[in-house]
């Protein structure tokens, strides 16, 4: 997926979670770490510096803030 199909599913997500009563993401997989945050790299990321990553890619931390609206059970799972 590309980073702006990305951010508009995950604000979506967020939105439809803050509406609910419980949310619940789950990601396994790969991504990258720098500066001890992790990081999803969309399928459109060009990271030719570490200076791109924040630009270029999702924070881990934002995809698990999208659970955070739920009104009784947030759970956000990353392995």
């Amino acid at each position: 997926m590309t980073r702006a199909d990305f951010l508009a599913t995950l604000n979506k997500f967020a939105a439809t979670a803050a509406q609910s009563e419980q949310a619940t993401i789950y990601f396994a997989g790969h991504g990258l770490q720098l500066g001890g945050v992790n990081y999803l790299a969309p399928v459109d990321a060009r990271l030719a510096a570490d200076r791109d990553v924040p630009d270029q890619t999702i924070a881990l931390d934002r995809v698990m803030d999208a659970v955070s609206g739920a009104q009784k059970n947030r759970i956000g799972c990353y392995s």
